[in-house]
């Protein structure tokens, strides 16, 4: 898994130069008068497509949504996507019950799109387009690198669909920006030495970060078994916080951007009001002065945050695993390809 994590930048300077294939299933979206995307996908891959869900409306005005695959599947609804663009983003591309997404898909002429590690899988045959993540074989059943290939196609589409060249120039910045957190293994196997004992803990994040808050505490999940909930910080405030209690971990995701000040205020709350423990991840000094710890962020704008965010949360959740005495490779009950129908 480590060997995995320390070839991300390598690997997203292999993704941007996509760029070209980006582009061109950017013109057939446009071609195709598409007004809306359904995304099909599961895991990781369904926390990576929520960037474009925030990315897409905010850039290129195209609302995006998730349709529950059981629709497809175990009740074979007919679900209207002739205006759509069907996404299906599997690391694998053997999923079940992507693939049958796509194939409904494509019987009511709508457009699909596949986004996987498979150029040779059932979910890159059955699609009109494909996004190849070439990010070569992922042995670790926990997804790092595909993650990532995931996140910045999907950013990268985002770019195209809005014809933003500083966008572009923003993304050209990832890999680097990975590199540089990739120097910080040192930094962060300390930190997950605090946490040792952690057996639950809640993840929070709210607009462009929240799909990163989803991912770590997947990552929490399968590698050190801790029962590690995400929330949008807004959610939490419906009703979860009464969860809260006496030294349970709460992780807080709060970059600089238009999500940041009410990160900010709930930060406060937390550590004023309650007894939680509470760890901030941002590049706002005042923020992480508020908290008990925090792990600081490079200075980027907020539509670049997930992509260090989640290597940094890659990097002390592989530590966490190691100094707990567990398998970073093969978690139990896992296996590397799930196939739900």
């Amino acid at each position: 898994m480590i060997h995995e994590i320390r070839e991300q930048a390598d690997v997203l300077e292999r993704v941007l130069l996509a760029r070209p294939d980006v582009e061109q299933v950017a013109e057939a979206i446009r071609r195709h008068g598409v007004r809306r995307v359904v995304v099909a996908a599961r895991g990781s891959s369904r926390h990576a497509a929520l960037l474009g869900a925030w990315w897409w409306p905010l850039l290129a005005g195209v609302s995006v949504e998730t349709v529950p695959l059981s629709l497809f599947t175990l009740y074979e609804a007919l679900v209207p996507l002739d205006d759509a663009l069907v996404l299906g983003v599997s690391q694998s591309g053997r999923s079940p019950d992507v693939v049958r997404a796509l194939e409904v898909a494509r019987a009511q002429n709508a457009l699909t799109l596949a986004i996987t590690n498979d150029a040779t899988s059932p979910l890159a045959v059955v699609a009109d387009h494909l996004l190849d993540l070439q990010a070569g074989e992922e042995r670790a059943v926990a997804a790092t690198k595909t993650y990532t290939a995931q996140l910045l196609l999907i950013a990268m589409l985002g770019a195209a669909l809005a014809e933003n060249e500083a966008l572009w120039r923003d993304l050209a910045q990832v890999p680097s920006l990975v590199a540089d957190v990739l120097q910080r293994e040192d930094e962060m196997t300390a930190l997950a030495e605090r946490y040792r004992f952690m057996a639950r803990c809640f993840v929070l994040g709210r607009g462009l970060v929240f799909g990163t808050a989803a991912e770590w505490a997947l990552k929490l999940q399968e590698l050190t078994y801790v029962q590690a909930q995400a929330f949008s910080i807004a959610d939490f405030q419906h009703g979860p916080k009464a969860m809260l209690e006496r030294d349970v971990p709460v992780f807080v995701l709060a970059p600089r951007g238009k999500a940041w000040e009410s990160a900010h205020a709930f930060v406060r709350y937390l550590v004023q009001e309650t007894d939680a423990d509470v760890l901030v991840v941002s590049n706002v000094s005042e923020t992480a002065a508020l908290a008990h710890r925090a792990i600081n962020l490079p200075d980027v704008p907020e539509h670049l945050a997930p992509f260090p965010a989640i290597v940094l949360a890659q990097l002390f959740t592989y530590a966490l695993t190691r100094t707990r005495h567990l398998d970073t490779e093969q978690p139990r009950f896992l296996s590397k390809v799930t196939e739900t129908f």
